[in-house]
């Protein structure tokens, strides 16, 4: 028999590449739902030196496996029926596969909240030779881990518990949920996107401008990659796929009645990104716009290891402005400073604008819309709008104590989206209402930005709301 170091590495590796058939990373995996037990056929050899027995095997042997450290935890024992000696099983590496797939698999459906905890195990019906008091996961007989008993004894450590996330998705169509599997960024494109962000921050926090009077505060990550709503590396187009947003904050050195003026944005910007084209050891190409600069960070063996070139934005920022500001502010100095409420943005959707066990559902749902209108052919909604959206029809069920479920979520943007003339979305956490101009809320749909009071988001897309209307609803009917 192979020894206790190559029984583990079986285990380990099998769990290994049944997890990266689904891109599960030890980092998605929360802590509830890491260990998980699997029943499969082994058999036992005792290996006292007094008993005449030479072994036994049985199809209800028990192992538990640590997903999230992708390793065995352990392996119930049964007691040999002649001398009574505990006897830990020895596993096929055939059985050892089944067992890791029925045991990730769970794994997976218990974090997309799809996991039915009465579906029987393989085997259900166990070992009509099964002895319960010579099985340890028996309890030696206090209890059975067979049959209909142990659908609910033997899984109590890992059963899905009741939470908001298992009822929103119980009857969510699969398509959906493995939909949104795939949306997810997995945890090799976020240390890749961290991995950017560090590269670019450090190029530009110890930049000094020459002979200007703004100076670099800090360095602000924002966009959908910082809220947490960004989409897969290899789903979306347009906005999404450049969804990483780096804003510099910049602070006077003397502190007076000197006023940041429309246009000089540029002249930052355009400093910047020499510095960054200096600074980070890496190919950079450089797209220039009035308002931003646009970078592609490539890889590069020696500074940056990753499979893909990575795209960001680079805007400019006042990180003393706070969003009542913006109403006194004059318009064309406004478009060029709106990135200084990123800040704002990031802590309102990332964090604030729900409870938190509400937050991620969010998010997800959030995702599988803005999939959606990336089909679009032209004019699409912006990522930021439809995050407003669906933080409003997250809201508007709350308020009418609807079942909070994925259906009746896009079933209530469609009917937002089908009444725009009567649309008015804001929300009070950084202004009052009466901050916000009259006929911003007179002209329809109008969905405020929660951080401008001075943006209605929804005003550029007027033109294509009814395509975006017909896209949705054609999404609900298909499924």
């Amino acid at each position: 028999m192979p020894g206790r170091r190559d029984i583990r590495t079986q285990w380990s590796d099998a769990i290994e590449e049944e997890c990266e058939k689904y891109q599960l990373r030890p980092a998605e995996i929360p802590k509830e739902f890491r260990m998980q037990g699997a029943r499969i056929h082994g058999s036992f050899n005792c290996t006292r030196p007094s008993c005449k027995k030479n072994g036994w095997s049985s199809h209800v042997v028990w192992v538990r496996l640590d997903i999230k450290a992708r390793k065995l935890e352990y392996r119930y024992t049964q007691k040999c029926k002649s001398c009574k000696f505990q006897q830990p099983p020895f596993v096929t590496p055939n059985n050892i596969r089944r067992a890791v797939e029925t045991a990730v698999l769970r794994c997976v459906e218990q974090i997309n909240g799809i996991f039915n905890p009465m579906r029987p195990l393989p085997g259900a019906d166990g070992d009509l030779e099964h002895e319960l008091r010579l099985c340890e996961k028996c309890r030696w007989g206090e209890t059975s881990c067979i049959g209909d008993r142990a659908c609910s004894k033997s899984r109590s450590a890992s059963e899905t518990p009741v939470t908001p996330h298992t009822q929103f998705y119980s009857t969510a169509p699969r398509s959906w949920v493995a939909q949104i599997q795939k949306l997810r960024p997995k945890y090799a494109e976020r240390q890749a996107r961290a991995e950017a962000i560090q590269i670019v921050k450090h190029a530009l926090e110890g930049y000094k401008f020459d002979g200007m009077p703004w100076q670099i505060a800090q360095v602000r990550e924002g966009g959908s990659v910082a809220k947490g709503t960004d989409l897969a590396k290899d789903i979306g187009s347009g906005t999404d796929k450049t969804d990483i947003d780096i804003v510099v904050m910049l602070e006077e050195r003397k502190r007076g009645n000197w006023k940041f003026k429309p246009g000089e944005s540029t002249q930052y910007l355009d400093a910047l990104g020499e510095a960054l084209l200096r600074s980070t050891g890496v190919t950079v190409s450089q797209t220039k716009s009035d308002k931003s600069r646009q970078f592609v960070l490539m890889p590069d063996e020696r500074h940056f290891s990753c499979d893909w070139n990575i795209r960001f934005d680079m805007l400019v920022g006042d990180p003393s402005l706070k969003p009542r500001d913006l109403l006194n502010m004059n318009p064309k100095t406004l478009q060029y400073l709106s990135a200084s409420m990123t800040p704002y943005q990031v802590k309102f959707i990332g964090t604030e604008c729900l409870e938190k066990e509400y937050l991620e559902l969010y998010k997800d749902m959030t995702r599988l819309v803005k999939d959606q209108k990336n089909d679009m052919m032209s004019n699409k909604p912006s990522s930021f709008l439809v995050e407003l959206l669906m933080l409003h029809s997250f809201h508007a069920i709350r308020e009418s104590k609807e079942p909070l479920t994925a259906t009746s979520v896009i079933s209530k943007l469609v009917d937002v989206l089908s009444n725009p003339q009567t649309l008015e979305a804001f929300w009070t956490k950084y202004y009052n209402k009466k901050d916000i101009p009259k006929k911003l809320l007179v002209n329809k749909p109008s969905v405020i930005d929660p951080t401008n009071p001075t943006n209605n988001v929804a005003e550029r897309f007027r033109s294509s709301w009814g395509d975006f209307q017909h896209k949705m609803q054609g999404f609900m009917q298909s499924t």
